[in-house]
């Protein structure tokens, strides 16, 4: 084995290990502050803000902006829809699809929650100074964009690179 790929997977700083581990920690103190103060899982919260941001909204979509499984949307949706904060209705584009979007109660719980949701993001970017955390956002950013032209490996690529 390659010495120089194994000090690597050694390395706290490995991009692999450390971009994970620091989403999983913001995700874990999301799920305590937003289920101790609003009794909501976190793609609960992230299916309102997404309808709040971008108003009536397809669950593909919504899904899409969110970078989360449709799966996983449908049930978070369909815990809003219940609890009173979201709505569907049918699509006028496509009658066979749905919009959702936020009922007057899905508001009045968006107008508590961001100013949490921004407490906590300054509690969260206090470990950094003001500069760092413009860069880190620019960083995040153009990673993220970059991220989206990646080629991803094709079933008979990872095959091929396993050996079979």
């Amino acid at each position: 084995m390659n010495n120089d790929f194994k000090k690597q997977f050694q390395d706290e700083d490995f991009i692999l290990y450390r971009l994970p581990r620091v989403a999983r920690e913001v995700s874990r103190l999301c799920t305590h502050e937003y289920d101790v103060a609003f009794g909501m899982k976190v793609p609960d919260w992230r299916v309102l803000a997404t309808i709040g941001r971008f108003g009536n909204i397809s669950a593909k979509t919504l899904s899409d902006k969110m970078a989360i499984d449709q799966v996983a949307v449908s049930r978070s949706v369909h815990r809003c829809v219940t609890s009173g904060l979201v709505r569907e209705d049918v699509n006028p584009q496509d009658r066979r699809g749905k919009v959702l979007m936020l009922t007057p109660s899905g508001e009045k719980f968006l107008d508590r929650f961001y100013p949490h949701a921004c407490a906590l993001a300054l509690r969260i970017e206090s470990g950094l100074t003001k500069a760092e955390v413009k860069t880190l956002k620019s960083l995040l950013y153009k990673l993220d964009t970059h991220l989206q032209s990646v080629p991803r490996a094709t079933p008979e690529k990872q095959r091929t690179r396993r050996g079979r």
